[in-house]
């Protein structure tokens, strides 16, 4: 959560939309009520499954806004460096 909170104040181009789709997964979420102790019902498990679908597919596109506004010797550099980190 902490780590998309700051898409609110960024000015970069385009991140508006990245923005408002984080907005309506944190408030879907944040307005139900579960109840933890009833290991019964299974409304928190599909809905958590469902939550971090909407955060891979949020990173995602992330990933393609840098990679449209950097190029693709920006896109090789992280593909790089991310290869070169496991490797060492």
């Amino acid at each position: 959560m902490e780590v998309y909170s700051g898409l609110q104040t960024c000015v970069i181009e385009g991140i508006e939309a990245l923005s408002n789709k984080f907005q309506n997964i944190f408030l879907s979420i944040k307005k139900k009520q579960y109840d933890v102790l009833d290991h019964r019902k299974p409304e928190f498990d599909r809905d958590y499954d469902e939550y971090q679908k909407y955060l891979f597919d949020l990173e995602v596109g992330s990933l393609f806004l840098c990679h449209s506004l950097l190029g693709k010797r920006a896109g090789r550099a992280i593909y790089s460096a991310r290869v070169n980190f496991f490797l060492f």
